[in-house]
């Protein structure tokens, strides 16, 4: 392009929105005359309502879109959190009754054991089983609370 190395900018940001002008002059092209490149720049979801207005003549419905597009966001984020509510939920259940089986199948085998003949070995059996339920219990609380 001619006339890059002597480019002028302006820039200008207006107080009401988040657009900012940039204009580049470049000095008189000798074949077409006087030149000036325009770019607007904005942040955020939806573009300013000029921008809007602009976009609309070009693509109409187009404003609609742009407008519903952060609900549609919005809505599919909600849903994907509800998602995994419930899974962690399902998962605490599984967790709960397989350590109910667990519990149970220990607490069966210990009062078996004692049945059998071995008072000793089936009254450590079913101490052991209730301490360390007891100690992945207390685990469990102080994991999730944030303390170790």
């Amino acid at each position: 392009m001619v006339g890059l190395e002597t480019e002028n900018v302006l820039e200008t940001q207006n107080k009401d929105s988040s657009v900012q002008h940039k204009k580049k002059l470049f000095p008189e092209n000798k074949l077409h005359g006087p030149t000036q490149q325009t770019a607007l720049y904005y942040s955020g979801p939806i573009p300013p309502p000029e921008h809007l207005t602009m976009y609309e003549k070009i693509v109409p419905g187009i404003a609609k879109q742009f407008l519903e597009e952060p609900h549609r966001e919005a809505e599919h984020r909600r849903s994907l959190e509800s998602k995994m509510v419930d899974a962690q939920i399902k998962l605490a259940k599984k967790g709960q009754n397989i350590a109910s089986i667990l519990a149970f199948s220990c607490t069966f085998a210990s009062f078996f054991t004692i049945y059998r003949g071995y008072s000793i070995e089936g009254l450590g059996a079913l101490l052991l089983s209730i301490g360390l339920f007891i100690g992945v219990f207390i685990y469990g609380k102080n994991h999730k609370s944030g303390r170790s």
